[in-house]
């Protein structure tokens, strides 16, 4: 994405680079002043409030703010001239700045920049210097939802000086990140005015911002309540988190008050509710309940589907999850609910159904007639026959030891001289690129592989047992029909689905771009399943594959139909 800068020469590139870093400067001690004086400013609201007690007149609080806002106003009018000295929000001012806490807070409290026309010293945003001159629009200040109501976009913040836009919130929250598309919303500002409007929707469901937008609104709500938070942590021990909030909700709400002063008044006659055995048993009879509404729900709806996947948490534990899906008896709505999670350490497609038998049985679903549809996204060992656990499985076994590691680029250079080297890419759970290049590397040094297991083998199998074990699982399935074809499969899928997915996964992307290219998309999906002849040209691959190598691979073994004689 290209940005008003580039078009700019190099000296006005210096003069605006040496701009930007006065102005930080400027602005850094500005701060500390508006800071110094927000806490001069509540240690004179506390002792007035005293004061008043004793019959003393209260000190005028809005005089206070009014006298740092002319102060404020002067000094910058004095030391800086530019647009954006007009506008203590003017991300300018900041977007070069290691941020204190203190300096986050005054800027959230501040808001974001964002002036109208007439706010400005020319009446009007500046136009570009494109063809077609454009400016940017107030009207992006706000987005219509679908019900007609309008919504204030507090994270677009302009900047009158740069004539760009910044997203306050991944200024804040979004890390250090150089990536050029990622500072085109924290450091550089975004300016291509031509395709404003679509970009800025697309910023907006960007997982980045998502993520920034939500520690954000997180930040804003619990302002209020740190002071009093860190007061109390400051005078009292910590009692834990729960028993914290009820006693700093407690003088806000009678029943609350009533019930905590009884506790103390009685001790341990009087049942408390708030000890971490009864927290838990409270959780436990809420998601008792939760569950069999749902399931009442479910069993008169009579039909259902099921979604099964598996992910791992912070914790490196493998989580499954079970979502199912039904049709309301009642209203006819479609609803999908989480059913149960369950931590399992080993997911071979014998322990996933015996967790989905499990939570069918504990809920007395009737799952074998009336389950009418699974899915089992991203738990890799029922989907595509073991193939991605495969692959990250041998992933960790070769690049997570740097003798493996070493042997791997060895025999690179011994079977492909002339091609580039690959490093083995790992299977990431929510991306599908990541499955796409960690199988093409596969293929693509496939005799390499084979040969650091075989070696691996020679050198360090006959010492431990497990090592060899693992060679010998590694080389039962890499050396089979089943993979190879599964392999191919999913190859002529991902042709069609990688470009879309990395341009879905971009954040500079024009939305008729993407429709078009999902379009094409379906279209093509739909051409591979109309093809008749695309499982005979998948095996020929497949079988083309397997004539190259030198290794002897094993064939897939075929069911043969038992004739059962009529009784006579």
């Amino acid at each position: 994405m290209s940005s008003r800068s580039q078009h700019l020469s190099g000296c006005a590139k210096r003069k605006l680079r040496a701009q930007r870093e006065d102005a930080t400067k400027k602005m850094s001690g500005l701060l500390d002043r508006f800071i110094k004086l927000i806490v001069l400013t509540e240690a004179t609201q506390y002792y007035s409030n005293v004061n008043n007690s004793n019959g003393i007149n209260e000190v005028d609080q809005v005089s206070v703010d009014n006298s740092f806002d002319n102060d404020l106003s002067s000094s910058i009018s004095a030391e800086n001239t530019s647009p954006g000295s007009l506008f203590k929000n003017d991300p300018v001012h900041f977007i070069y700045s290691k941020l204190t806490l203190k300096e986050i807070n005054l800027i959230i409290q501040l808001g974001p920049c964002q002036p109208c026309p007439d706010d400005l010293s020319q009446k009007h945003f500046p136009f570009d210097k494109t063809s077609r001159h454009g400016h940017f629009n107030e009207q992006w200040y706000s987005r219509v939802l679908p019900d007609g109501s309008t919504v204030i976009r507090d994270w677009l913040s302009y900047s009158p000086t740069l004539d760009t836009v910044f997203c306050l919130s991944r200024m804040l929250f979004a890390g250090h990140n150089k990536h050029k598309v990622v500072t085109t919303w924290t450091k550089v500002g975004y300016s291509t005015w031509q395709n404003g409007r679509q970009n800025i929707m697309l910023h907006e469901i960007s997982n980045i911002y998502v993520n920034a937008s939500k520690t954000l609104k997180t930040k804003k709500n619990s302002m209020p309540i740190i002071p009093a938070l860190e007061k109390k942590v400051g005078k009292k021990k910590n009692n834990g988190n729960f028993k914290d909030i009820l006693l700093l909700m407690a003088p806000h709400l009678y029943a609350l008050s009533s019930h905590i002063n009884s506790i103390k008044s009685q001790g341990k006659h009087v049942c408390s509710f708030i000890s971490w055995e009864r927290q838990n048993q409270l959780i436990s009879s809420i998601t008792e309940f939760i569950g069999s509404t749902i399931g009442s729900d479910i069993k008169r709806s009579r039909l259902f589907s099921i979604a099964i996947d598996s992910t791992f948490d912070a914790a490196r534990k493998e989580q499954i999850s079970f979502i199912i899906r039904y049709v309301s008896h009642s209203s006819g709505n479609i609803f999908e609910r989480l059913l149960a999670l369950k931590e399992s350490p080993v997911i071979t497609r014998e322990s996933l159904f015996d967790l989905f038998e499990l939570v069918m049985n504990r809920e007395g679903f009737d799952w074998k007639n009336k389950l009418i549809g699974q899915s089992y996204d991203g738990a890799s060992n029922m989907n595509a026959v073991d193939l991605f656990g495969n692959l990250e499985s041998i992933y960790s076994f070769i690049w997570c030891s740097k003798k493996r590691a070493a042997l791997f680029r060895e025999f690179q250079d011994k079977h492909y001289p002339n091609m580039q080297k690959k490093s083995m890419k790992r299977v990431a759970t929510t991306r599908w690129e990541s499955h796409d290049a960690a199988f093409e590397t596969v293929l693509q040094k496939f005799d390499a592989i084979l040969e650091t297991l075989v070696e691996t083998r020679r050198n360090e199998g006959s010492g431990d047992v497990k090592v060899g074990s693992t060679i010998a699982g590694f080389m039962k399935y890499f050396l089979s029909y089943q993979f190879v074809l599964t392999a191919y499969t999913f190859k002529k899928i991902f042709t069609v689905l990688s470009p879309l997915s990395k341009i879905m996964q971009s954040v500079d992307i024009d939305l008729l771009t993407v429709t078009n290219i999902v379009e094409t998309s379906k279209h093509n999906l739909n051409f591979l399943s109309d093809d008749d002849n695309i499982f005979g040209n998948l095996y020929e691959e497949a079988q083309s594959f397997i004539n190259k190598s030198d290794y002897e691979f094993e064939v897939l073994r075929t069911t043969r139909i038992k004739k059962v004689p009529k009784k006579t």
